[in-house]
């Protein structure tokens, strides 16, 4: 089964993140939140008739001073991380 989306929300901050979700409880309409349109279809199938939550614009990555703690915004691709990463001389793991 495919998802139905009844509302494509394309949020630019993570403010705009928590108003669409406390709408889609008010209204209690399931929601799914992407940032490449990729998943699984266990996963894509639950959302019927919800709310779709783009979070491309949420893109930020902050390396701290010492390198040892990186924030990603959820709209974050792995490319951006690997290449933020290397500018401190690290890697992903496990």
């Amino acid at each position: 089964m495919e998802p139905n989306v009844s509302v494509v929300v394309q949020v630019a901050t993570a403010a705009d993140v928590a108003t669409t979700i406390k709408y889609a409880n008010s209204v209690n309409m399931p929601f799914l939140a992407l940032n490449q349109g990729h998943g699984s279809p266990f996963t894509l199938a639950k959302l019927q008739y919800g709310i779709e939550i783009w979070l491309t614009q949420l893109d930020s990555i902050e390396v701290a001073e010492d390198g040892n703690t990186v924030v990603l915004g959820g709209g974050t691709y792995i490319k951006q991380v690997i290449n933020a990463l290397a500018k401190y001389n690290k890697v992903t793991g496990k």
